[in-house]
């Protein structure tokens, strides 16, 4: 009977800290061709208003924006939705490789977004 009653409270506990709301969202991992990670990488939110002059980041916000050693993106996603669309709208740059825009649905945003960089074009 104790353990029955540990389990239901072990259920009710993870249900308050779980998200119901549908804000969870999963991950940006970049990778290059061949699947690994890549260091370095920055999130460049797009812009909703074209008239807005471009943001010009410092080191210290360029830092905050960078993937880690295993590619992981910091979760910033929040300045990159579009009211207008439910969508998140960025680039993804690095040196070396070409620059990736992406559009993704706010309600369709999986677990783990894996954008492959690519080397560029000759």
């Amino acid at each position: 009977m104790r353990l029955l009653a540990a389990l239901l409270i072990l259920v009710f506990v993870s249900a308050c800290n779980s998200e119901t709301d549908g804000s969870a969202r999963g991950r940006i991992v970049v990778v290059d061709t061949s699947g690994a990670p890549i260091k370095g990488a920055i999130l460049i939110p797009e812009p909703e208003n074209v008239s807005v002059s471009p943001t010009k980041y410092d080191r210290e916000e360029i830092e905050r924006r960078t993937s880690d050693a295993q590619g992981v993106l910091p979760g910033m996603l929040d300045m990159c939705l579009w009211d207008s669309d439910g969508c998140y709208h960025f680039h993804i740059q690095k040196r070396g490789y070409e620059d990736a825009s992406m559009v993704v649905s706010k309600d369709l945003f999986p677990q783990v977004l894996r954008i492959v960089l690519k080397p560029p074009s000759s």
